[in-house]
């Protein structure tokens, strides 16, 4: 598995930018400012968090989120979306939740497939990362809202 370029093609260990998949580099994750905190477990995860400007890939991850799981941290976050490898298909989606502050909370993101960006919008809304065939692998996602609160249900 490899990261992907700005433009989207996937490659063997390739460079990103707002994020990398395993085996690539990345640029616009983690950076200066906030603490750290991981956690997997189910339930509300909070966290302080990471800024714009460095690296958001599996060591730069403030937290791992795992499918039906809660997230509460900084809309400025770098998180792991931890794929179930065991489903046929896949619905990655993150469902923005009331306790977000500031709308919209744009985000890029990367995995095996490449990279993207998107946002969420307002509360329920559902922004979809990948739907078909699972590619069992985990998603980067580098959220670029600022610091303020982030709060969403992540579904695969």
């Amino acid at each position: 598995m490899g990261g992907a370029a700005a433009g989207g093609a996937a490659g063997k260990g390739g460079a990103a930018s707002g994020g990398a998949a395993a085996g690539g580099a990345a640029s616009g994750g983690a950076g200066a400012g906030g603490s750290a905190g991981k956690s997997s477990t189910g339930g509300a995860v909070g966290s302080g968090g990471a800024s714009g400007g460095g690296t958001c890939d599996a060591a730069h991850s403030v937290a791992t989120v795992t499918t039906s799981t809660t997230y509460t941290g900084k809309a400025n976050d770098c998180i792991t979306l931890s794929v179930n490898k065991t489903y046929a298909t896949v619905n990655i989606q993150m469902q923005a939740l009331p306790g977000t502050v500031g709308y919209p909370v744009p985000f890029t993101y990367s995995s095996c497939l490449g990279s993207g960006s998107g946002s969420l919008t307002a509360d329920f809304a559902q922004p979809a990362l990948d739907v078909g065939t699972n590619p069992e692998c985990d998603f980067y996602v580098q959220f670029t809202g600022g610091a303020t609160e982030l709060k969403f249900t992540y579904y695969d």
